[in-house]
């Protein structure tokens, strides 16, 4: 169904198929139900098996899914608390992609000092060091923008 382009049809399967015991409830199979549901437009639906399927995955790769989906959302505070789980489970690989979304996550929830401290952290990764670099600059442009306004 999903390769068909049903994808709303297919997580009602797939749903039906868990709620039974006839599809096992496995990293693979959340991702799978989260991949539907969000083919089918339907984010709020695929943060249950979303978060369940990084509780259970050995990476940071569903949290990092899992923040974005939040931030898509603008629900800063649960794109934090996300990438922060997500953390703990990355592997080097991830750590960049992690804290830079995480830095992102803490600018929209306004926490400028945070931010910068997680924009620090991958500046050491070489993926994701320009984007780190840039978001450093918009930190400190902020800083003097609010600094003017006296805020």
């Amino acid at each position: 169904l999903l390769s068909n382009g049903l994808p709303y049809e297919a997580a009602g399967v797939l749903e039906k198929g868990m709620a039974a015991s006839l599809v096992p409830s496995q990293k693979d199979t959340y991702e799978l139900l989260t991949n539907a549901f969000l083919q089918a437009r339907e984010g709020d639906r695929a943060l249950e098996p979303l978060t369940k399927g990084a509780d259970l995955a050995d990476d940071a790769q569903l949290y990092l899914l899992l923040g974005k989906v939040h931030l898509q959302r603008d629900r800063y505070k649960e794109a934090v608390s996300a990438l922060n789980q997500g953390l703990a489970k990355a592997k080097p690989e991830q750590r960049g992609k992690v804290y830079l979304l995480l830095g992102v996550a803490l600018l929209g929830a306004n926490r400028l000092d945070d931010a910068e401290v997680a924009f620090r952290s991958p500046a050491g990764d070489e993926k994701t060091r320009a984007e780190a670099e840039s978001y450093l600059k918009f930190v400190s442009q902020e800083r003097t923008r609010r600094q003017g306004m006296g805020a």
